[in-house]
């Protein structure tokens, strides 16, 4: 879930700096409103869906898959 919602963060961030139009007619307040309301809080989103993800479930990938090399079982 961690995971997801990392990626998400990061897709909503790429929308937003596609965007490209609409940054021609941003004021000075309208950047810094913009980079204090919206950037910064995503990365910080982001940042901290990935460290929950890895510390809370440090046996699963990236993408979600458990990692069974990582258990150390022997039979």
């Amino acid at each position: 879930m961690y995971r997801i919602l990392g990626l998400l963060g990061i897709a909503s961030l790429l929308k937003r700096i596609a965007n490209l139009e609409a940054w021609g007619s941003y004021a000075t307040i309208d950047w810094g409103l913009d980079l204090i309301l919206v950037y910064i809080p995503g990365i910080l989103i982001v940042i901290l869906a990935y460290y929950i993800g890895i510390k809370v479930f440090p046996y699963y990938g990236f993408w979600g898959l458990l990692q069974e090399d990582k258990f150390n079982l022997s039979a």
